[in-house]
């Protein structure tokens, strides 16, 4: 009675073409998933270095954005609605997070020692990640690291609409009983 005019007219069920329930669930692929979500993290950690070489910084943020790339990357190729699909973006979300920083820290040690960037990487030792996330990969890279993750977790999953949520909660009920 007291509600708010709508101003789109919600569509009803007959609109939505029929599914079923047994394909949305072949449709999903973990592997997919995995596979897509390392592109994502390769893709962008390449350009978040090259950024960082460009403008002679390191702009945290992007690891946020790097989340959207990840999880809309997860969702396009896992086509996953459960569980699995945000922790698989938010899993590559904090490594891709992680692995970007450390690869940004290895180029600016490798400028400031005059070698080149894979002699930084074929000295590493334990100490080096010791000192890594003791005085490089600090509070701040923390908190915009699990920005990314909530947001990749939260682009992970895949719209499902009325019809297709129906049917799954159909499907679900009949394989309980």
């Amino acid at each position: 009675m007291f509600g708010l005019k709508r101003k789109k007219k919600r569509k009803a069920l007959e609109e939505f073409p029929p599914v079923d329930a047994g394909s949305l669930i072949r449709q999903q692929s973990v592997g997919r998933a995995i596979l897509g979500a390392l592109a994502a993290v390769v893709l962008f950690n390449y350009a978040w270095v090259q950024s960082a070489e460009l403008f002679g910084k390191v702009f945290p943020w992007l690891s946020m954005l790097q989340g959207v790339f990840i999880g809309r990357m997860v969702r396009n190729a896992g086509r996953g609605f459960d569980w699995r699909f945000p922790f698989i973006a938010g899993l590559a979300a904090w490594l891709g997070a992680i692995s970007a920083n450390f690869a940004i820290a290895a180029m600016t040690t490798s400028d400031e020692l005059g070698v080149s960037t894979w002699q930084v990487l074929a000295g590493l030792t334990t100490m080096t990640f010791d000192v890594f996330f003791t005085e490089t990969f600090n509070i701040v890279d923390h908190i915009y690291a699990i920005t990314a993750v909530a947001i990749a977790a939260f682009f992970a999953r895949r719209i499902l609409n009325r019809r297709e949520v129906l049917e799954l909660r159909k499907h679900r009920e009949v394989t309980r009983a």
